[in-house]
């Protein structure tokens, strides 16, 4: 047998045993640790843990001064004529867009991150109409271009919106249906197309 034969043999011997140890020795190196966190998928992955919670985020108030206030004279005024008020509505809870769109994606994207301040319902949870409160924000270039786009997206679906700088009753009355009346023992009263009356 020459030099050649025995090499060739030798190796074919040699490189199987060399190719399943370092096969070996790459699977051991990789295996995680009972402490290693194996990845998975980053949206099932919260990247910031509950511990930190308090670091990242801080309380807000739900609504500004002004709001406030005129959310007492709105909840004064529709519990005179059984309303109810909801505030922070999102626009997605009083609009979407059709499905049948072919630009769906950005007719959703232009209302999915918008609320309005408040809505006014009736008994059944009717909505009668949309207020939004104005103030010196509103007067900005891209809020003036917000509140164009909310009122005119809202009344194209039907809502009659409110947009004020103060709550004005007799608007509100006038907006929602309501009417003026006295009684003949001299009492003003509101009432609504039914002829239901309600105390001002």
């Amino acid at each position: 047998m020459d030099i050649v034969s025995i090499v060739i043999g030798l190796l074919v011997i040699i490189c199987p045993i060399v190719g399943i140890t370092i096969a070996i020795m790459i699977a051991i190196n990789h295996k995680p640790s009972i402490n290693q966190q194996v990845p998975v998928n980053p949206r099932h992955v919260n990247s910031i843990s509950p511990q930190s919670y308090e670091q990242a985020y801080e309380r807000e108030y739900l609504l500004s001064l002004n709001e406030k206030n005129q959310y007492w004279k709105l909840r004064q005024w529709a519990d005179s004529r059984k309303m109810i008020v909801f505030t922070k509505v999102p626009l997605l809870d009083l609009i979407s867009p059709r499905r049948t769109q072919s630009n769906y994606n950005t007719l959703l994207w232009k209302i999915q991150a918008k609320h309005v301040d408040f809505v006014i319902c009736d008994e059944n949870i009717n909505v009668k109409c949309v207020v939004e409160v104005m103030d010196s924000s509103h007067n900005q270039p891209d809020r003036i271009e917000r509140d164009r786009f909310v009122r005119g997206v809202l009344e194209a679906c039907g809502y009659k919106v409110v947009q004020t700088y103060n709550v004005n009753p007799d608007v509100l009355d006038r907006i929602c249906g309501f009417y003026k009346e006295i009684r003949h023992d001299g009492e003003t009263v509101a009432a609504d197309e039914t002829g239901r009356t309600y105390r001002s």
